[in-house]
């Protein structure tokens, strides 16, 4: 139990990439989002060699008028879930040859409250599904 420390809970995915495993959003160990300090997201499983967007939400029931989870089937990802909301993308970062890759977030001390945000990964797959986007599965940041 953790009180006053953030919290980092990952979700997992359901929808394989191109090498057959699902994208994983993860942290370092015993790393937890915090007000006034940077956090690292990371994405473990992505599509070598290739490009990924952390997206953050504060949704995961609706957005827009669509109801979430959302199922990508129609968007020609078959078995691909989109999580949350996609509120806030941000720049595209480069895929390692392992499928790693890392977007550091910074919480300001000017948030409200106690936050709760939840983020997933958009991996860029275009050999996975005609789509060519990836999700990874999502997680619950709690500031």
């Amino acid at each position: 139990l953790l009180l006053n420390d953030g919290h980092f809970v990952s979700h997992e995915g359901s929808c394989n990439g191109s090498t057959g495993v699902a994208p994983k959003i993860r942290a370092l160990p015993n790393t937890y989002p915090q007000i006034g300090q940077n956090f690292d997201v990371l994405l473990n499983d992505g599509p070598p060699n290739s490009f990924a967007t952390l997206v953050l939400s504060l949704q995961t029931s609706s957005y827009l008028g669509i109801s979430l989870p959302f199922d990508m089937t129609p968007l020609g990802a078959p078995g691909c879930t989109f999580w949350t909301g996609w509120e806030v993308f941000f720049g595209l970062v480069a895929v390692d040859a392992s499928g790693n890759a890392t977007h550091t977030l910074f919480f300001p001390a000017t948030l409200p409250g106690q936050p709760r945000f939840y983020a997933t990964w958009l991996t860029l797959d275009p050999s996975a599904n005609s789509f060519g986007l990836v999700p990874s599965g999502f997680a619950t940041l709690i500031l």
